[in-house]
């Protein structure tokens, strides 16, 4: 395969909330956040076990507890996926002038490129570390919480085919969730 033809996009605040939206999904679906829950609802239901004990009914209210607990996690997952991200998201959009800039992207067999009026990028296919993607868009992560977005919008299923198979080649991991 040759050089991709250059693709021109402009990210638009709804193209930078579904990246923040997918990276978030994923990233609480990873061992250490599945871990971390777990021992946070161990946590309390040990310490209200630990509180209640001399009771009958401790072990019934221990299991409360842990559910009140998973109730509170799973509620600030959702505040923060339907509250902070999309705030955080319009604000860093307003701010940050590069993510308004109008991109050129191409990709060939051996790098990605993305060159805007202020910024250039040309990543060698394994200096990525990780990749996913939805229906709309496709996130190539340069660490594990820094990524360049590609709306899938300005590409054809061809083209989405040969980026996998760039990624691939290269070894570059698809993120999945729960222990991807």
């Amino acid at each position: 395969m040759s050089e991709a033809p250059p693709a021109v996009v402009r990210l638009t605040v709804s193209d930078a909330l579904n990246a923040a939206r997918l990276h978030h999904r994923y990233a609480m679906a990873t061992r250490s956040t599945i871990l971390l829950v777990a021992v946070l609802a161990m946590g309390a239901a040990l310490a209200t076990y630990a509180a209640v004990a001399p009771s009958r009914d401790a072990a019934w209210i221990a299991a409360i507890a842990v559910l009140v607990m998973a109730a509170y996690l799973y509620g600030l997952f959702l505040f923060v996926r339907w509250v902070v991200l999309p705030w955080t998201v319009r604000r860093q959009f307003r701010e940050q002038r590069s993510l308004k800039e109008e991109l050129h992207v191409r990709w060939s067999e051996r790098s990605y490129e993305v060159v805007g009026e202020t910024m250039r990028s040309d990543l060698p296919w394994g200096d990525y570390v990780k990749w996913q993607e939805n229906g709309e868009l496709i996130l190539l992560y340069i660490s594990s919480r820094a990524y360049q977005i590609l709306p899938k919008r300005i590409l054809t299923a061809q083209q989405v085919a040969e980026l996998r198979s760039h990624l691939q080649q290269a070894g570059v991991k698809r993120q999945r969730a729960f222990f991807g």
